[in-house]
């Protein structure tokens, strides 16, 4: 369900994250430190594995509009080193596949 540009289903995510992380970080804090580092030691995990497929998801789109971006500077140099480091990436990944 969205609204002109504003997803609601992300607002009714980030409201449910919330209570799953702050009630254990904020309600049982006197009680149950136990409780506090888990949950503090699960939520990086969680956001560590997501940055992890963000990266891989997106670094290379990411890599293509930098290198466009530069190269519509002038700055030519930049643009063909972030060329090679991508095609690099890519060369290693098929290498890969192939074994």
């Amino acid at each position: 369900m969205s609204i002109g540009n504003i997803d609601n289903m992300c607002h009714f995510g980030g409201f449910l994250t919330g209570l799953l992380v702050g009630l254990p970080l904020g309600a049982f804090s006197h009680r149950n430190k136990i409780l506090q580092v888990v949950t503090l030691v699960i939520t990086c995990g969680v956001l560590a594995a997501g940055a992890r497929e963000l990266v891989q998801t997106h670094s290379q789109m990411a890599a293509k509009t930098l290198a466009s971006m530069e190269a519509q500077k002038g700055h030519y140099s930049n643009a063909a080193t972030i060329w090679k480091s991508m095609l690099r990436i890519t060369l290693r990944t098929v290498k890969r596949w192939r074994l």
